[in-house]
């Protein structure tokens, strides 16, 4: 009886080290994709940054490049650009 319950308790041991290490290396593997989706989020975060930038630029050079202004009209067309680079991209 006791060979048979120590046993039992030996295979239940077995048992709950390969319960425990499928769990890690489950746990893992989620956390290492999870990881790759953070940075693939973050690289298209920044390309998307880049493009805005980019594309603000532009069309302040351009609205630069069209009118004289003044001073007040200087500054209020660098307000409208930093207004618009701080909305969503679907505004730009």
């Amino acid at each position: 009886m006791r060979e048979l319950l120590e046993e039992a308790r030996r295979d239940a041991e077995q048992a709950k080290v390969q319960i425990v290490a499928e769990a890690k290396a489950s746990a893992d593997k989620e956390w290492q994709r999870t990881e790759r989706k953070i940075e693939t989020a973050t690289v298209q975060a920044l390309k998307e940054l880049a493009e805005a930038s980019a594309d603000n630029a532009i069309d302040l050079a351009g609205r630069i490049v069209q009118a004289q202004l003044s001073k007040e009209d200087h500054a209020a067309l660098i307000t409208q650009s930093i207004q618009r680079f701080r909305g969503s991209p679907s505004e730009n």
